[in-house]
């Protein structure tokens, strides 16, 4: 009888631990990249939905990438506006490569023409929807131009999702 009960009790226990970690599975976001939300005059709320994100950095899965890696982060931006005098709002990519104004935030970086070379071993593409807006060196970004590349006009409760 002994027996018995401590072979339920260690299947009951087994149990237990393998539920735990199922629901700590669910609870990850399989996801990479972030969401952008618009919420009015000078709330932009920006929300990583898993990996190495920071409110500045929005491809932090890009960190350790290696000519020959394939990697995709995906942007997804909405206009949540609750302000009455916010109807739309114009949404533009811009992308500047690194130069003298434009240092990389990583510290252990310090020439930016060594960042740009390495750069020039990949190929970006950046899908809007599904339509390519960008296919090249990720070390010409600056193609997008000054002003950038307008992504739409977007009112309350509507949005895009940008794939990288």
């Amino acid at each position: 009888m002994k027996k018995l009960y401590r072979a339920i009790f260690s299947l009951v226990l087994m149990l237990l631990v393998l539920t735990s970690l199922t629901l700590t599975a669910f609870a990850q976001s399989t996801q990479s990249g972030a969401d952008i939300v618009y919420k009015g005059k000078n709330k932009l709320i920006i929300t990583p939905k898993s990996g190495h994100h920071t409110s500045s950095d929005l491809f932090g899965n890009f960190k350790a990438v290696m000519p020959g890696d394939s990697e995709t982060e995906t942007v997804t931006f909405r206009n949540e506006s609750t302000t009455t005098r916010t109807n739309y709002v114009k949404l533009y990519i811009v992308a500047v490569p690194h130069g003298e104004k434009n240092i990389p935030v990583d510290k252990d970086i310090t020439d930016v023409d060594e960042m740009n070379e390495f750069l020039s071993n990949f190929t970006m593409t950046v899908e809007q929807g599904g339509k390519e807006i960008f296919s090249g060196k990720p070390n010409e970004v600056g193609t997008f131009g000054g002003t950038g590349c307008l992504l739409g006009t977007f009112r309350k409760g509507e949005g895009t999702t940008l794939t990288v």
